[in-house]
């Protein structure tokens, strides 16, 4: 499997708990919504990112709201490595196609700029 992309620093803090698989199934399961996490897990966190992440998930955020990022740019990223095409990803983000092409078009295009300045 490719390896994920860094995640932005709206994700960062939830990886460094979890890890960056764990983080992105939170974020595909909960996008962009407020998750209370009880004290101890339960099926609804388990089922979406297993028993290991969803106990360390609840011994950092247990008894608190936690608001999961849709961290869509990075999500686009990744799921463009994974061969997706953009119809899948526009499914998978709730973007439309058009969105997912100006979102892999920015990336696209500071590439280069930043392969220039690194030689």
């Amino acid at each position: 499997m490719t390896p994920l992309p860094d995640p932005p620093p709206e994700v960062m803090r939830l990886a460094e708990v979890i890890g960056v698989p764990a983080a992105l199934a939170l974020i595909e399961a909960f996008p962009g919504l407020r998750v209370y996490v009880p004290k101890a897990p339960t099926e609804r966190i388990v089922s979406a990112i297993g028993t290991a992440a969803a106990a360390q998930l609840a011994r950092a955020y247990g008894g608190e709201y936690l608001k999961v990022p849709s961290a869509k740019p990075w999500r686009v990223a990744i799921y463009r490595g994974r061969g997706l095409s953009y119809a899948e990803i526009a499914r998978r983000t709730g973007l439309s196609e058009d969105g997912v092409w100006r979102i892999l078009s920015r990336a696209e295009m500071t590439s280069p700029q930043l392969d220039l300045f690194e030689r």
